[in-house]
């Protein structure tokens, strides 16, 4: 819910950065606490923002993609015209509140 969302941004705005989505696409072996918790509240804010942005229908068009064994970045930039640099400002925008 919203506290999550909130809990998110706190987190990176906390540690000043993101984890790359490109990053995100491996599993988190190797990350440590820290990196494993901004990872996580990358995450959650990368969905949050493509369901604002795109909507549910488009976001579950991005999940058949990925079933379809496309990469991560195919299946945003086939389902909304975005890529993951774009989605990244988008999450950076949603932390910075603008």
């Amino acid at each position: 819910g919203r506290d999550s969302i909130e809990r998110a941004i706190a987190i990176i705005r906390d540690r000043k950065n993101i984890i790359s989505l490109k990053t995100l696409e491996t599993a988190f072996i190797g990350l440590d606490s820290t990196q494993v918790s901004i990872a996580y509240a990358t995450s959650l804010l990368a969905v949050e923002y493509l369901v604002l942005q795109l909507g549910i229908y488009n976001v579950r068009a991005i999940l058949d993609n990925l079933k379809s064994g496309m990469s991560g970045d195919e299946a945003v930039s086939l389902s909304s015209y975005m890529d993951y640099r774009e989605i990244e400002a988008g999450i950076i925008s949603m932390v910075n509140g603008t």
